[in-house]
């Protein structure tokens, strides 16, 4: 005979089944969402490979953004000399960030609403990454003047050691071995790169001038360092995008008027065709495009691998400075 079921029966019969088959497609907003937010995922289960590949892919791309800003800021050092070679440095960095904001400008009044609503914190954070950007370009500008390029980079390949204590210190971050490892190795490179430097030794400057140009590169890592980590901090609370055009545009605020101070308006427009390009590859290019790649992967990442893949930067601009002579 067959069996008649209570329709209150047939519903909790039909609710457990609901409930067994919805949570699998539930799974995969929550275990997306816990992908993005870098916890854990499940060792086992039948989404697990799909969700390490998915944790795989958006590794790489991370990485590969990385890549590229770096092979972008490697071209900043041979591009700068370029127009620093007919222009003033404070007029250089101010033609290289004002380029940069006019490029993100559609970006920033497309978010103007967004940035009416930002707190005071998010401005003074975003302008302590601006003045970072300033500084590092100013030193390291004014120490390749004073100091040979082998002691500069003997200087800047500690970059990311200095990165990564402070990521260690301030994050808590928890390296990989053999990421310590390659920082470590990049450390050491300073000493290679201070053999392959060996035709700048040939024009040493007086003590002073050396000691000076040596102190404006630490003073430079300093700052490259301290605004990594403020980058990090920052991207926790803002878009990466967004932190990179507002500094990018704080900056210009800053540095347009010293230089107009500094140099009047004369110079502005009386570049060579050469030099205009290198100032608008500056701009647009390594610090447009490049602070636009660095700070998205910056976000997806911890800033220990930042340090990893900054430890190249000394070799790639070593190799484009050749090329471009």
């Amino acid at each position: 005979m067959e069996q008649t079921l209570h329709p209150q029966q047939a519903l909790q019969g039909e609710t457990s089944s609901l409930t067994a088959f919805v949570p699998r497609y539930g799974l995969i907003a929550a275990e997306t969402t816990r992908r993005l937010s870098g916890a854990a995922l499940p060792q086992h289960g039948p989404l697990s490979r799909i969700e390490h590949a998915l944790r795989r892919m958006a590794r790489f791309a991370t990485h590969m953004q990385m890549v590229a800003a770096i092979l972008l800021f490697g071209t900043a050092l041979p591009v700068s000399r370029i127009l620093t070679a007919e222009v003033s440095v404070p007029l250089g960095i101010a033609l290289r960030t004002a380029i940069a904001t006019l490029v993100f400008l559609p970006f920033l009044w497309a978010k103007r609403g967004e940035l009416q609503s930002l707190e005071r914190g998010d401005w003074v954070v975003s302008l302590l990454v601006g003045c970072s950007l300033l500084a590092v370009s100013g030193l390291m500008l004014c120490s390749t003047r004073l100091a040979p390029c082998s002691a500069i980079c003997a200087v800047t390949s500690l970059t990311p050691v200095v990165t990564a204590i402070g990521a260690i210190i301030i994050f808590r971050d928890r390296p990989r071995l053999r990421q310590l490892l390659w920082i470590l190795a990049a450390a050491a490179s300073s000493l290679i790169l201070r053999f392959l430097c060996t035709r700048s030794t040939d024009a040493l400057q007086e003590l002073e001038w050396l000691a000076l140009g040596i102190a404006f590169s630490v003073l430079a890592i300093c700052c490259e360092a301290g605004g990594i980590l403020l980058c990090k901090f920052a991207t926790h609370r803002l878009d990466p995008l967004t932190l990179a055009a507002l500094s990018t545009g704080l900056a210009a605020i800053v540095a347009v008027p010293l230089a107009w101070a500094h140099a009047g308006g004369d110079h502005w427009l009386q570049l060579s065709p050469r030099a205009a390009l290198a100032a608008l590859w500056w701009g647009a290019g390594g610090l447009a495009l490049g602070t636009s790649l660095w700070y998205r992967a910056l976000a997806s990442t911890t800033a220990t691998t930042a340090a990893a893949f900054l430890s190249a930067l000394p070799f790639v601009t070593f190799g484009l400075s050749w090329l471009m002579q």
